[in-house]
């Protein structure tokens, strides 16, 4: 995964320990999962990541994004996105795309984009595993214990450093 990582952050990247890392299980249901985003502020760069481990289909729930929604500035709202009254009355969400995917590939998006897991209307599951990467923060001078380095090194630039 360092590969398209380094070609999308750079060759500094940084694991989150405590955003995503987590495996999803999407079993045959009547509704989809709530669209939603995975951080607020598009300044904090996260990278989500996710890893199929089964084939996805529209059938089987594959996940779903709205093109161009990273891009809308004031969405204060991480969850459940249809709630918030002016996204519910544009048709927003009524843009989304089904995105199938193969087992063994991964889907790398911007977390702001708004997306979700599709509704599974079959009788298999539909199992994935996310995980969040950030480039690393040249202006963070301390080590942070919820980001894990997987690659390169951790640099500080800060206008306050020490002259070689």
């Amino acid at each position: 995964v360092v590969g398209p990582l380094s070609s999308l952050l750079g060759p500094n990247i940084l694991m989150l320990r405590n955003r995503h890392n987590h495996a999803t299980m999407n079993f045959r249901s009547h509704k989809g999962d709530d669209f939603h985003r995975d951080n607020v502020q598009w300044s904090r760069g996260l990278l989500t990541v996710i890893f199929y481990l089964e084939d996805t289909t529209v059938e089987n729930g594959c996940t779903e994004v709205v093109p161009g929604s990273h891009l809308l500035p004031g969405v204060e709202g991480l969850h459940r996105l249809a709630d918030i009254a002016w996204i519910d009355h544009s048709g927003l969400l009524d843009q989304a795309v089904s995105m199938p995917v193969q087992a063994g590939q991964m889907m790398a998006i911007d977390s702001t984009i708004f997306h979700r897991a599709g509704r599974n209307s079959t009788d298999v599951s539909r199992m994935s595993m996310t995980i969040g990467y950030q480039s690393v923060d040249e202006l963070a001078d301390a080590p942070d214990p919820t980001r894990t380095l997987i690659s390169g090194e951790r640099i500080y630039m800060g206008n306050d450093r020490k002259k070689l």
